[in-house]
């Protein structure tokens, strides 16, 4: 079901916009997106949803949570027609002269180029000389028409008590339904404001802005920065902020954190702090900037949480995306002066093998109380990691202050790194390892105190481990071990000769 407009303004009884005969919710097509729904002001008796069983939604947003994987795009609000009149020329045609969510809300459909009026109104896009300043994408229901869309989002709007929007998931909801305008928009959030998301889908950012509407999210006045707790999760693809291929977006001092004390099981604990994922293979997520934040999540859940997360997939699934063009990359990533404490990893970043990652830009940040990865990057071109302090990783298995995999030029330089274990009997420990890609430079990097006390790997504990074209210059490493199982052995630096290795002026201490 899609581009539908579904209203129900009856008011007799209850009034539903939409509703399955069963509760079975998995005969909903995943693909049905961009729907109106609308039956009136949410009330029990002016649902949004609702199912055999007595299930029911009033709001949008909570039919969302429920259902899941369908109707991300869709929306809630009433529609003024210029007649409902069925002789009438105009019959339920929108009215041109009023802002309405019809008006480019749509997705485009193979195969469905007219509308009840004409032959081939919906080919092309966008419209060429539409007066009302619409016409980007085909309009919702069965008529395509020269509309007035919504006004984007713009200047600077206030988030907290008595403010614009009352919490930050309100501001993302507005966001996400009507968009940016020109000359972007700032959401000032009050300094020490605090919420708890109420739905799983709550930090959802699904419209973003473009090269000349950039959304700013950000701390206003003295204090603390604003906090956001995870809403209860719903399996395992659950995070507090979650950038759906949107684009050009800055999130500054905007802090996150599980909430330990409902979230009890592994369904309900998030996966992600902030995850920067691709709407499908066409729309890779670009200018997306995520500083001055604290992520706060818990390392210990059943399954593998990331304080930063980007890869090749959905949010709704964990399926690799098959790109054929650089649309589908994520690009321009840059995550600067954030804290990010108590992860199974700290930032990983997964690119598609042809149409890769770019410019990732990791600097400044703390990573701290971790367990495997302190940043992890692979298929990916043109990255920078500096200045960032890694530490404090206790690990059963391999631990790694900072490890890439095909990557190709990039520039890792004035980074600390300490603090690094395994209790493992036969696993190892890496400040730094570099694996594959080409033209990778190590300067001025400090690496120490990594410990694999109990392990017999000859290659147990490990400064800077290189299977990889890579120069290093200018780095220190202590390693000074003094503890290991029968074999060990340790490297202050360890270099394959299979590939094209710079060594100057640096100090290893073994």
């Amino acid at each position: 079901m899609r581009n539908n407009v579904l209203i129900n303004k009856s008011t007799y009884g209850t009034a539903v916009a939409f509703a399955l005969s069963g509760s079975d919710k998995s005969k909903y097509s995943t693909s049905s997106n961009n729907n109106l729904f609308y039956s009136g002001t949410p009330s029990s008796t002016k649902l949004v949803y609702s199912h055999t069983g007595n299930t029911s939604y009033q709001t949008l947003a909570n039919y969302k949570t429920y259902i899941a994987s369908a109707d991300a795009n869709s929306l809630s609000g009433d529609i003024t027609f210029l007649s409902t009149d069925i002789d009438n020329a105009n019959f339920l045609h929108p009215d041109p002269s009023v802002q309405l969510l019809v008006e480019s809300s749509g997705q485009k459909i193979t195969g469905v180029d007219d509308d009840m009026d004409a032959v081939g109104s919906r080919i092309t896009y966008p419209k060429v000389g539409q007066l009302n300043g619409g016409g980007w994408a085909p309009d919702l229901g069965a008529v395509e028409y020269d509309g007035t869309p919504m006004p984007g989002l713009g200047g600077t709007k206030t988030v907290g008590t008595g403010k614009d929007y009352a919490t930050i998931e309100a501001a993302i909801s507005a966001l996400n339904t009507i968009g940016a305008a020109p000359g972007g928009v700032v959401f000032a959030v009050d300094a020490g404001h605090t919420e708890t998301f109420t739905t799983a889908t709550a930090g959802v950012i699904e419209s973003g802005g473009a090269s000349d509407r950039l959304v700013t999210f950000r701390k206003e006045g003295v204090g603390a920065n604003p906090l956001i707790t995870a809403p209860e999760g719903v399996g395992a693809l659950d995070g507090i902020i979650v950038f759906n291929g949107s684009d050009y977006v800055v999130i500054d001092g905007i802090d996150v954190q599980e909430d330990n004390t409902n979230n009890t099981d592994d369904t309900k604990r998030m996966e992600w702090g902030y995850a920067i994922l691709k709407k499908d293979a066409t729309d890779g997520a670009k200018n997306i900037t995520i500083k001055n934040c604290t992520i706060t999540l818990n390392k210990t859940s059943g399954n593998t949480t990331y304080g930063i997360y980007i890869n090749n997939h959905t949010p709704s699934s964990l399926t690799p995306l098959s790109i054929s063009n650089a649309s589908g990359q994520t690009d321009y990533v840059t995550t600067e002066n954030n804290t990010i404490t108590n992860v199974y990893n700290g930032l990983y970043s997964l690119g598609h093998t042809s149409y890769t990652n770019t410019y990732l830009n990791v600097k400044g940040n703390t990573i701290n109380d971790y367990i495997q990865y302190g940043i992890y990057l692979q298929n990916e071109y043109n990255d920078s990691i500096h200045r960032n302090t890694i530490k404090n990783a206790s690990s059963t298995t391999t631990a790694f202050g900072i490890y890439t995999t095909n990557v190709y030029t990039l520039i890792t330089q004035q980074n600390k790194i300490s603090g690094l274990s395994t209790s493992s009997t036969s696993d190892a420990v890496y400040g730094i390892y570099i694996n594959g890609g080409s033209n990778s430079k190590l300067y001025h990097n400090r690496i120490t105190s990594l410990t694999a006390n109990s392990s017999t790997n000859a290659n147990a504990v490990n400064g800077i481990y290189l299977m990889g074209n890579t120069d290093v210059i200018y780095n220190s490493v202590v390693l000074s071990c003094s503890a290991g199982g029968m074999g060990f052995g340790s490297n202050a630096l360890y270099a394959n000769t299979s590939y094209f290795i710079s060594v100057r002026n640096n100090i290893f201490i073994n």
